[in-house]
């Protein structure tokens, strides 16, 4: 099926199920082999009310944190340090 599916109760989608578009349930029941390509998105956290599927926006991608050098632990080497 193309196009999003809009159910007031219970959606169940069989082992041969291939959905293209967004669902909007309060019940879902999805067998093994049940394929939905797009959002699932439960009424209730909608008040109930059909709606359109809630837009994504983009995370930013996570930063490395700079890591910090690590310090001399004797002199020796702190001035082997310096000296570079």
């Amino acid at each position: 099926m193309t196009g999003d599916v809009h159910a007031s109760e219970r959606v169940e989608l069989a082992s041969q199920a291939k959905v293209t578009g967004n669902v909007f349930y309060n019940l879902l029941e999805m067998a093994m082999g049940a394929a939905v390509n797009g959002k699932l998105v439960h009424r209730a956290d909608l008040g109930g009310e059909p709606q359109r599927a809630p837009k994504s926006e983009p995370q930013p991608e996570p930063q490395p944190e700079p890591q910090p050098e690590p310090q001399p632990e004797t002199q020796e080497e702190n001035a082997l340090q310096l000296a570079k």
